[in-house]
């Protein structure tokens, strides 16, 4: 491992070689490779993470392209994973990648996600956040809630073994969302900046350790640049 990679992050006074050395020994799933996992693999490969599970049964569109920075014009049509599997391989050699083009389900969500340190949702979807909850419960893992409504965002970190449940705070009931980004619309720099939130909680809780329990949910209207901490 080439460490001058690293460099300038190794010169933070609260990272060093203590929290890059615990990274590269960790393993998180991205739940979803679309406007919220595109940005979150390209921020945590450029990182350190030691390994990442890229999921996600679905293929690029062309009304993905304006928020979607691993994939381009030619790749319309292919597996989002299969695109993302290679550009992610070849900018981050570090990182052990591996891609499995399929939507997480009932069936298959323990065996993906067994192994993992960490989940992060890049999903714009009610329903597998609340099969991503379930399997963290009985994982014992932590997973990062992220969801988008137009200009208003929340990010989230919950620990459902250790009593902080998704399903606790929003309901089992698609009610409990606003409709997804394909609905409602979003602009690009959104879901980008939501995904950086989502991955500076990702890095405190895998390199230095920081409780999952400790952070509030975020809320934030970016109209008026309003955000509240709301404890959990």
């Amino acid at each position: 491992m080439n460490f001058e990679y690293f460099q300038r992050q190794l010169a933070l006074a609260n990272w060093g070689m203590q929290a890059q050395t615990a990274l590269l020994q960790k393993t998180v799933a991205l739940v979803g490779v679309g406007g919220l996992g595109s940005w979150m693999a390209l921020s945590l490969g450029g990182c350190g993470v030691g390994r990442i599970r890229l999921i996600d049964g679905d293929r690029i569109s062309t009304s993905n392209l304006h928020r979607q920075p691993l994939f381009g014009p030619n790749e319309v049509g292919q597996l989002k994973v299969d695109v993302a599997l290679g550009r992610c391989t070849e900018q981050f050699p570090h990182t052990k990648w591996e891609g499995f083009p399929t939507f997480l389900t009932t069936e298959n969500r323990l065996e993906l996600l067994t192994g993992c340190d960490l989940v992060l949702d890049g999903t714009d979807d009610f329903s597998a956040r609340v099969g991503i909850d379930k399997a963290c419960e009985k994982l014992g893992i932590p997973w990062i809630f992220a969801g988008i409504f137009q200009s208003e965002i929340q990010t989230g970190v919950f620990h459902p073994s250790r009593g902080r449940s998704f399903r606790q705070l929003f309901g089992e009931s698609a009610g409990a969302e606003g409709g997804s980004c394909q609905i409602q619309g979003v602009l690009p720099p959104i879901p980008a900046l939501v995904a950086q939130l989502q991955v500076i909680q990702a890095l405190e809780i895998l390199g230095n350790g920081k409780d999952p329990l400790s952070y509030p949910l975020l809320y934030g209207n970016l109209a008026d640049f309003q955000f509240q901490k709301i404890p959990l």
